[in-house]
């Protein structure tokens, strides 16, 4: 986790043209309320952009969550102009960060700027955990298999998206994830990562099934009101 705090202050680009406006132009890191969100075009054209339809949530989906205390929204803007965000919501017991979406525009890519994102999101958490008297233990995230990729360009995609989270210091937990459908759509098997906060480590095949239970019971049942007929199955095998 030192590592990634460390590496959001450096940036290493082999893009010219995201290089130039990087470096000419500090980010502007915001949190939107869902006021904000609503009318920032350049937000919903980044996500339609980097997630498919049925990776993502419906506009008025992700608008009703970020009412959510323990949800939020954070964005990287370069002359007012959204070129990064992420997404993500708290969830307890364990104490964990979920990080649904995170997508920089394909002309700031290669700069450190979705690391540099991540760190302030990681710290916004321990922050609030910490105010509540409570211990950070890590952020998870779901990452698309690569082997159910459909096409050659995706499964490329799909393995820059590994090696990125891999070279975080991100774990793999479960192979196997089901990810709850989105907006009627199927389940989709999911690699699941969890990145340890601090002094934590690796977490045991106890906590693993526990930050699934959270996962699946807390953010998907609760907050996404999924039935759980539809999202039991990942509580059901890690029980």
């Amino acid at each position: 986790m030192e590592g990634l705090m460390n590496r959001a202050h450096n940036v290493d680009s082999n893009d010219p043209l995201g290089a130039h406006l990087f470096h000419s132009e500090q980010a502007n890191f915001q949190t939107l309320t869902p006021s904000d969100l609503r009318l920032d075009v350049d937000f919903w054209n980044l996500v339609e952009a980097s997630f498919s339809e049925g990776s993502r949530d419906a506009r008025e989906t992700t608008l009703r969550l970020m009412e959510h205390p323990d949800i939020g929204c954070l964005v990287a803007r370069f002359s007012k102009k959204t070129r990064g965000l992420v997404t993500f919501a708290r969830l307890h017991d364990p104490n964990i960060l979920f990080v649904g979406y995170l997508a920089v525009h394909e002309d700031f890519r290669r700069n450190g700027l979705g690391e540099k994102l991540l760190a302030r999101a990681l710290g916004h958490a321990q922050a609030a955990f910490s105010k509540a008297g409570q211990d950070f233990a890590g952020a998870v995230f779901e990452v698309e298999r690569v082997e159910d990729a459909i096409d050659p360009f995706e499964r490329l995609e799909r393995r820059a998206r590994l090696r990125f989270f891999s070279r975080l210091g991100a774990l793999l937990i479960s192979d196997s994830f089901l990810m709850p459908p989105h907006e009627g759509l199927a389940p989709s098997p999911m690699n699941l990562f969890f990145l340890p906060w601090g002094s934590c480590g690796a977490p045991t095949d106890k906590q693993s099934e526990s930050i699934v239970q959270a996962i699946t019971i807390q953010h998907y049942q609760g907050h996404k009101s999924v039935h759980p007929s539809i999202s039991s199955a990942n509580t059901e095998r890690s029980v």
